[in-house]
């Protein structure tokens, strides 16, 4: 993509950054080290929902005992908090649900089938190192002051990893209500409300 000058592409709509912080308890000097995303990769493992596993994505790990944090600066090792965070977000969020796991018991990859539900609208400001937005700023931007709607999802259907089809719903950006199903059979419409039974998992063989 940059060899042929088309970086901005992916970059413009999809590129945020994550910040990994780790906080010194007694010590001033914070480390910041950023990273580009273009999609954020979340536990189905133990997790009911977007929320829930959000919170585990960015949840702080504790470094204390014969873990603890080296100060280059204070030249001593003092008890800290490493943790994720995200320091800019796109105008379009994606999420990479985790539903193939290697099982360590047969070294194979399995397919999580646990449900694994999605909000229509979520908010990311918790989250987030972001000001507020003037209103200006609100009016010109697709996340409203970090708050993001459903647009669209892409489901596997199948009863183990290396057997399945994949398919997309998706919302029309021009209504903003319509709904479409799209995946080798062609493209059709789409209820929304029939969402959470195509897309959320559990006893059938589809997964987000």
């Amino acid at each position: 993509m940059k060899s042929l000058g088309k970086d901005q592409i992916l970059n413009e709509p999809f590129r945020g950054k994550i910040l990994h912080e780790t906080l010194p308890e007694g010590c001033p000097h914070v480390s910041s080290l950023p990273e580009d995303f273009y999609t954020i990769p979340l536990t189905v493992r133990h997790s009911k929902d977007l929320e829930h596993s959000l919170a585990k994505f960015v949840q702080g790990e504790v470094m204390d005992g014969d873990n603890r944090f080296l100060c280059d600066q204070c030249q001593k090792k003092v008890n800290a908090i490493k943790r994720i965070c995200l320091s800019e977000i796109p105008n379009h969020l994606c999420f990479t649900l985790k539903r193939f796991e290697l099982d360590f018991d047969i070294m194979e990859i399995v397919l999580l089938k646990n449900y694994f539900e999605l909000p229509n609208i979520i908010s990311l400001k918790p989250l987030t190192h972001e000001p507020e937005k003037n209103e200006e700023e609100e009016k010109n931007s697709y996340t409203e002051n970090n708050r993001y709607r459903l647009s669209g999802a892409v489901i596997y259907n199948g009863s183990s990893p290396d057997r399945g089809v994949y398919y997309s719903l998706v919302k029309d950006r021009e209504d903003g209500e319509t709904w479409y199903k799209i995946g080798p059979q062609g493209k059709e419409e789409f209820e929304f409300k029939d969402f959470p039974e195509e897309a959320f998992g559990g006893e059938e063989d589809r997964y987000l």
